[in-house]
């Protein structure tokens, strides 16, 4: 062995087996009381979950145990709580965030926030970096889906706005072109 030197008295001494033990039945003690806490929570509701995710405990998530982190974020989840766990993603650890299961829950919690391009995005870039799943790519359908309802809908506001000025009769758009000036005409006489 060689001699200590100037340079290694800034190290912590080792921890020994017994305390190795002592820190496990701790942190496992911890762990199975927060995920108690989070179960009653979520029956509760978004309040109560949102009350547990504020623990002080919770400030620093690089010193929290990964399942803690991971049921939190599908609580916020299981309570609808879209903006809290895209808000909590941004505050994980990198390779807590960078696992498939987080990234497609974050391409869910975009999605259901209307923010379909990011979450497509989220989405296909997993599809590359891990290849397809059943669950990435139901998550990406579902982006497509919601996507195309949104269309619809809008087309469907606008052919009623149309039927609404013909007086409610029946009114054959010739060109969207005429239908876009006629909207604009409309919503600057109706303002």
């Amino acid at each position: 062995m060689r001699p200590a030197s100037p340079r290694d008295t800034h190290l912590t001494p080792p921890i020994l087996e017994h305390e190795k033990t002592d820190l496990f039945r701790s942190k496992s003690e911890y762990s199975r009381a927060f995920k108690e806490r989070l179960a009653a929570a979520r029956q509760q509701g978004l309040a109560a979950v949102r009350e547990v995710a504020a623990d002080p405990a919770l400030a620093n998530l690089t010193d929290t145990e990964s399942g803690i982190v991971v049921d939190l974020f599908l609580s916020l989840r299981a309570v609808e709580a879209h903006q809290d766990m895209l808000d909590l993603y941004q505050r994980m650890p990198p390779p807590l965030q960078r696992t498939r299961m987080v990234q497609e829950q974050r391409g869910f919690a975009l999605n259901r926030l209307r923010r379909r391009d990011e979450a497509e995005q989220v989405l296909k870039q997993l599809i590359n970096d891990f290849g397809p799943s059943s669950e990435t790519n139901g998550l990406l359908g579902r982006v497509y889906k919601d996507r195309w309802e949104d269309a619809r809908k809008a087309g469907d506001q606008m052919r009623a706005r149309i039927r609404g000025a013909a007086g409610g009769g029946e009114c054959v758009v010739v060109s969207v072109a005429m239908a876009i000036q006629f909207l604009c005409l409309d919503s600057r006489l109706t303002e």
